[in-house]
C-alpha cells in the first residue's frame, strides 16, 4: 500500500524515528545517484553531491526518481510518478522471517581510493566510482554489501497452484563480507 507524499523532505527527517538509526539513504536518478546518511541535522552528503544541498533534508528533487531510505528497524521507499512522489514505509517486524529471501548485492569498487571526511570513495579498474559512508569502506580482504529481504507472497487462491511470488523488496542495512563471497 503506498501513500501520496506531500513533501519529500519532511518524509526524509520523519525516518530515522520510524526505521532506527543509523539510517541510510539510497538517492537514485539522473544525471544523480549517491548514498547519504540521514543525521538529525540533515542529510549528509558525499563530497561530490554537497553542491546539491538546499537546506537541511533539501535536494533539487528532480533529480531524482527513486528514494530508498533504510535503518535497523526497517525502509522506506519513495518513488516519483510524474510531479507525485509515492511512498510505502515496511517495518522489519511486520513481515515473518518465513516469508522473505535474503539477498547481498555488493556495493561496487574493488578498492578504496580516498578517504574524504565520513565518506570513502569505492573505485574499480575500469573507472567506475561510488561514494560510500567510511564505516563501509571495507578494504582489499573486505567488500560493503547491501543486505536486501525480497517479501514473498502466497497465491491467495486456496485451490490455485500453490505459487509464492516475490511481492516487494526491502533493504536493511549493508555488511562486509569476504571479497569475492557475497552471500
Amino acid at each position: 500500500m503506498s501513500n501520496t507524499v506531500e513533501d519529500l523532505s519532511q518524509l526524509l527527517a520523519e525516518m530515522p524515528g520510524r526505521i532506527g538509526e543509523p539510517a541510510y539513504a539510497l538517492l537514485s536518478g539522473y544525471p544523480a545517484a549517491c548514498f547519504a546518511r540521514l543525521l538529525p541535522g540533515g542529510l549528509d552528503l558525499p563530497p561530490d553531491f554537497i553542491h546539491l544541498r538546499k537546506g537541511p533534508f533539501q535536494l533539487p528533487w528532480t533529480l531524482f526518481f527513486d528514494v530508498r531510505i533504510f535503518g535497523p528497524f526497517g525502509e522506506c521507499h519513495a518513488w516519483r510518478e510524474g510531479n507525485i512522489w509515492r511512498e510505502r514505509t515496511q517495518q522489519e517486524n511486520e513481515v515473518p522471517h518465513d516469508h522473505r529471501l535474503k539477498h547481498y548485492y555488493p556495493i561496487l569498487g574493488t578498492r578504496v581510493e580516498r578517504i574524504e571526511g565520513d565518506w570513502a570513495l569505492r573505485t574499480e579498474e575500469r573507472g567506475t566510482a561510488v561514494w560510500v559512508p567510511k564505516e563501509w569502506a571495507g578494504d582489499a580482504r573486505q567488500r560493503p554489501v547491501l543486505q536486501i529481504d525480497q517479501i514473498l507472497k502466497e497465491d491467495p487462491d486456496p485451490e490455485g497452484p500453490g505459487l509464492w511470488g516475490v511481492a516487494d523488496a526491502m533493504i536493511l542495512g549493508f555488511e562486509l563480507k569476504e571479497a569475492g563471497r557475497d552471500g
